[in-house]
């Protein structure tokens, strides 16, 4: 499901992988690191989004110089805990001014926030291109 990220783009080599719990967060730096994307694979449960959060904790950017994407397209399990863990993602990025995009195009991922009202307040795309984009574009702006 994962599609490749156009060029131009200005991937760097990835950084190092976390798998644990049955989920893998890969990170890439994208544009000398200016916007890091996170791919999410796998199932964020009770036992998964711990990781995730301390993931958030240790490596989400903490000002408007740096931007993140967090693409969530091969999720294939997403419980209430991960939606605590995205509105935390959110509230992270509206204190530090971090510019940042969810990724989502499964009904597994997009049900939840839509039956929640989430999608209103998390900076949704369907397409990790146009989500770097938008997130380059705000931090060029700040």
């Amino acid at each position: 499901m994962t599609d490749p990220v156009a060029p131009g783009t200005g991937v760097t080599s990835p950084l190092p992988s976390t798998d644990s719990h049955g989920i893998r967060i890969d990170l890439e730096p994208h544009w000398g690191g200016e916007v890091i994307l996170a791919r999410v694979t796998g199932e964020l449960d009770l036992l998964s989004t711990p990781v995730l959060q301390q993931w958030i904790a240790q490596h989400a950017p903490r000002s408007r110089s740096q931007g993140f994407v967090l693409d969530m397209r091969d999720v294939d399990f997403f419980s209430a805990a991960g939606l605590g863990v995205l509105t935390g993602l959110a509230d992270h990025a509206a204190h530090h001014g971090v510019p940042w995009a969810l990724v989502a195009d499964t009904r597994i991922v997009l049900r939840p926030l839509y039956v929640t009202g989430l999608e209103q307040r998390l900076p949704l795309y369907r397409s990790v291109v146009d989500a770097l984009d938008a997130v380059r574009d705000s931090v060029h702006t700040a």
